[in-house]
């Protein structure tokens, strides 16, 4: 009889703590939804915190180490355009702090997927390098006068 009660009891308390967990988990899901709406709801607010870090990054970045190039009017090697990219990527992540980054990881699904935006935040910014495009414009324009033909121009 002693043995049965405990079995019964024991039952009773495994059923109480299902009955918890699902409700619990229940709740979860609630709150991760909730937590997905305002996320959705303040997406242009995070974009633009995450632009403002990416912007400083880029500053800090092309001014030490991307500016000579684009006076010059050259681009930068595949190694050293990674090697620049990854200091990019790093410099971001640390501006923004460890909280900040795992907000932006839940944000966009991954690690991974936010790296991907970084860089290729990274690359446009590159890309439209208005300060190498004016040097090239200026080279292309002294070469252009420099091959004019003098004996040519009083035709």
């Amino acid at each position: 009889m002693i043995y049965l009660t405990i079995v019964l009891i024991i039952s009773i308390l495994l059923n109480i703590k299902l009955l918890f967990n699902e409700k619990v988990k229940t709740q979860n899901i609630k709150i991760s939804h909730i937590i997905n709406a305002d996320l959705m709801k303040n997406f242009d607010s995070y974009v633009v915190i995450l632009e403002l870090f990416m912007n400083r990054a880029y500053d800090i970045i092309f001014k030490d180490q991307i500016l000579i190039y684009s006076v010059e009017a050259t681009k930068l090697d595949n190694k050293h355009f990674e090697e620049i990219s990854k200091q990019f990527m790093t410099l971001v992540l640390k501006l923004m702090g460890k909280t900040l980054q795992q907000e932006f990881e839940y944000l966009y699904g991954d690690k991974e997927t936010l790296l991907f935006n970084i860089t290729e935040y990274f690359n446009r910014r590159y890309e439209d390098d208005e300060i190498r495009k004016a040097s090239q414009k200026n080279l292309m324009e002294d070469n252009e006068e420099e091959n004019i033909n003098p004996l040519t121009m009083n035709l």
